[in-house]
C-alpha cells in the first residue's frame, strides 16, 4: 500500500489546472494628465498584427482598467466599446481597426471624425493591443523536496504583454501609453514514484496563465498614468532551471537565453564536463552572468581534466554580484591572475584552488 509520504508527492506533482505567473507594469507620460469627474472613458481592443480580436479579451481588459479606476475615481464613466465604433468608424467591424500608431495619429488628427464622439461626450479613448507569446519547449527533470517523486518533462516559458494608448480627446493628442508584461512558465510530462513498490506513473503538468496578472497590472498602471503613481519595482517570478550532462555549448545556449530575459533565474548545471581548454569559456560565461537580472543564480558542478569543480554567481536583489570558483589548478600565479582577469572590484570574487601545486584561497572585490 502507497504510503502517506507518496500520496502527498503524488498531489503535489500530479496534473494542475494552472500556473503561477507574476506581472508589471510600466508608463510613459510626458506630462500630467488629470481624470476629471465629469470626463468619460472607453476602452477598445485592437488587433495586433502577431494576435486576434477577441470580444471575451476586450471585455476582461476593459473589466480590469475599470476596476482599477474605480478605485481612485469612483463616479468615472465609461463608454462602451461598440457605441465607440459605431460612431467613429462607422460599424466597421473590430478586426478591421488597426493598432499602428501611425492609424491612431491620422485619426487625432482628422477634424471630421473625432466630432463624432461628441454626443458620447468622450473625453479619453484607450485603444488596447494583447499580445501572446511562447518560448521553446525544453527537456527538465523536476523533482518534488523531501519525497519519493520525480517528473520528466517538457516545460517552456509564456509571456502576456499587453499596452494601451490614452488618447486625450479634448487635446487631440496622444497622452502617452502605459504596458504591462505577464510571466509563467508551463511544463508537462510524468511524474514516476521511486523507492520500495509499488512504482506508479502519473501525468505531470503545470500550464501557465500570465494573461490574468498581466490583465490586471494593466489596470493598474492605466489608475497610476492618472494619478501620478510611480510604476513598482520588477518583480518577475524566477525562472527555475535545472540540468545534467549537457555540454558546454549548450549550456552556453540556454544560459544566454536565461540573461536576455526580463526576469531573474535560478539555474543549476550538473555533471557538466570541461576540458583544460573549456574553464576559460565557463569563467567567460559566469562573467556574462553577471549581467543578469538582479535575484539571479547560476551554478555549475562536475569534472574538468578529471578533478571536480564547483562555480557559483548569485546575484542579490540590490545588483550586487558574487562569484565562486573551486577546484580548478592554475600553473602559475600568472596563469590564475589571466583568469580572474575580467571580473571587477565591484565583484566579488572567491577562489579555491592549486597554484603551481600549492592549495590557494583568494577573496577580492567588496
Amino acid at each position: 500500500m502507497m504510503s502517506l509520504r507518496r500520496l502527498v508527492a503524488v498531489a503535489v506533482l500530479a496534473a494542475t489546472a494552472s500556473g503561477c505567473s507574476t506581472a508589471t507594469w510600466s508608463l510613459h507620460r510626458p506630462d500630467r494628465v488629470d481624470l476629471g469627474p465629469q470626463d468619460a472613458v472607453a476602452i477598445l481592443l485592437v488587433r495586433a498584427p502577431e494576435s486576434q480580436y477577441s470580444r471575451a479579451q476586450e471585455s476582461d481588459v476593459t473589466t480590469c482598467i475599470e476596476s482599477a479606476l474605480r478605485e481612485k475615481y469612483p463616479k468615472v464613466r465609461l463608454v462602451a466599446a461598440d457605441e465607440v465604433r459605431r460612431s467613429a468608424f462607422a460599424g466597421t467591424e473590430p478586426e478591421a481597426i488597426p493598432s499602428d500608431s501611425g492609424f491612431w495619429d491620422e485619426f487625432l488628427a482628422q477634424t471630421e471624425t473625432r466630432p463624432r464622439l461628441a454626443p458620447l461626450g468622450l473625453r479619453f479613448l484607450i485603444p488596447v493591443t494583447v499580445v501572446e507569446d511562447q518560448g521553446p519547449a525544453r527537456g527538465a527533470v523536476r523533482t518534488t523536496r523531501g519525497t519519493m517523486l520525480v517528473g520528466v518533462v517538457r516545460e517552456w516559458d509564456v509571456w502576456s504583454r499587453m499596452k494601451a494608448d490614452i488618447l486625450d480627446l479634448a487635446q487631440a493628442r496622444r497622452a502617452g501609453t502605459v504596458e504591462s508584461t505577464g510571466h509563467g512558465q508551463s511544463y508537462y510530462g510524468v511524474g514516476i514514484g521511486y523507492g520500495p513498490p509499488p512504482i506508479i506513473p502519473l501525468p505531470s503538468a503545470n500550464f501557465a496563465q500570465p494573461e490574468g496578472p498581466a490583465c490586471r497590472e494593466l489596470g493598474n498602471g492605466v489608475r497610476g498614468f492618472f494619478t501620478g503613481e510611480a510604476p513598482p519595482s520588477p518583480q518577475l517570478k524566477p525562472v527555475k532551471v535545472e540540468r545534467e550532462k549537457l555540454t558546454l555549448a549548450a549550456v552556453e545556449t540556454e544560459v544566454a537565453r536565461l540573461i536576455q530575459g526580463p526576469a531573474p533565474f535560478e539555474a543549476r548545471f550538473k555533471q557538466l564536463s570541461l576540458t583544460e581548454d573549456d574553464v576559460p569559456h565557463l569563467r567567460d560565461l559566469v562573467k556574462q552572468a553577471v549581467a543578469a537580472a538582479p535575484g539571479s543564480e547560476l551554478k555549475c558542478t562536475g569534472e574538468a581534466a578529471g578533478t571536480k569543480y564547483e562555480v557559483a554567481m548569485r546575484k542579490d536583489k540590490a545588483g550586487r554580484a558574487a562569484v565562486r570558483f573551486e577546484g580548478f589548478t592554475f600553473a602559475s600565479e600568472q596563469q590564475m591572475e589571466e583568469f580572474l582577469a575580467p571580473f571587477t572590484q565591484g565583484e566579488s570574487v572567491r577562489l579555491e584552488g592549486r597554484v603551481a601545486g600549492r592549495q590557494v584561497k583568494i577573496n577580492r572585490g567588496r
